[in-house]
């Protein structure tokens, strides 16, 4: 595409990646497939396997109220080209949005590729990663899982490993009722996840985390039903590697071509970040 070559190179990495993911019918492994892994590996390689869509492994309500959600992100969002979204990343000082990051391992010939559900860029460079997770048991809502990281800290991770500055990059963990939020509620879901990445892709140098710690964010303008998390993103400390069964990215994708046999349930189920951490610092 004309103008590409003017484009940064992790920028270009990133449309040249999409656009051999599309012009080959390549099927990546997802983010959300290794964030599964770490609850539990054989589940998520048969879910893998099925390769007939979450509808068939989701219960109904769950399935119906992600949809939803999938619906409410895009209904209102100008939807833009996948080349005019990264051009406008690179150029713009202010970016929040929602679109796929990939990356090839050419060391296992596999492609990865992350969709938040929103990600901001402050001067082309990523600012937050955002996951949402909506629960069934209200209960679930006082704590946030460690497993429930992966996903966010893979596509993290794929954005340093394609040359993104990650210095200023943290990750967020948002979980919400869902049976608290029909169609309108889903609209507001969205709407503090944009406001939240707003708000520190406007504040790009601001300090405020410490490193491998949860914090807390509960702005006056988000209800009680919503519960967020920030944790700093750091290169060269894994988290992906302390949770669940101690794998690496590598490891579970090896796991997933069929090269290492699946594990079940994992030590650190029902356990927060803060506890797993205590054990593997």
């Amino acid at each position: 595409m004309p103008g590409d070559d003017r484009l940064p190179e992790p920028h270009r990495t990133q449309l040249r990646l999409h656009q051999e993911i599309a012009e080959n019918d390549i099927e990546p492994l997802l983010a959300v497939h290794l964030h599964k892994a770490k609850f539990h590996q054989e589940k998520a390689v048969d879910e893998y396997q099925s390769r007939e869509g979450p509808e068939t492994f989701l219960s109904p309500g769950v399935y119906e109220q992600s949809a939803g959600m999938v619906a409410a992100r895009t209904e209102t969002a100008t939807s833009v080209p996948v080349e005019d979204a990264w051009q406008e990343i690179a150029a713009e000082e202010t970016w929040v949005g929602a679109l796929p990051v990939q990356m090839h391992r050419q060391a296992q010939d596999v492609y990865l590729r992350g969709f938040p559900f929103i990600i901001g860029f402050a001067n082309g460079q990523p600012r937050v990663v955002l996951n949402k997770i909506l629960v069934g048991n209200p209960g679930n809502l006082e704590r946030v899982y460690a497993n429930e990281w992966a996903r966010p800290w893979v596509i993290a991770e794929i954005l340093d490993a394609t040359g993104f500055n990650t210095e200023n990059l943290f990750v967020a963990t948002m979980k919400a009722e869902q049976d608290q939020y029909g169609d309108q509620g889903l609209h507001y879901l969205k709407e503090v996840a944009q406001r939240t990445v707003g708000t520190f892709v406007e504040q790009p140098e601001e300090p405020f985390l410490k490193p491998k710690t949860p914090t807390d964010w509960m702005p006056d303008w988000q209800d009680g039903h919503v519960r967020t998390q920030l944790l700093q993103y750091e290169t060269g400390w894994s988290l992906f590697d302390r949770l669940g069964h101690g794998d690496s990215i590598r490891d579970v994708i090896e796991v997933f071509c069929g090269n290492s046999a699946a594990k079940g349930v994992p030590p650190d189920r029902g356990q927060t970040l803060e506890d797993v951490l205590l054990t593997r610092p």
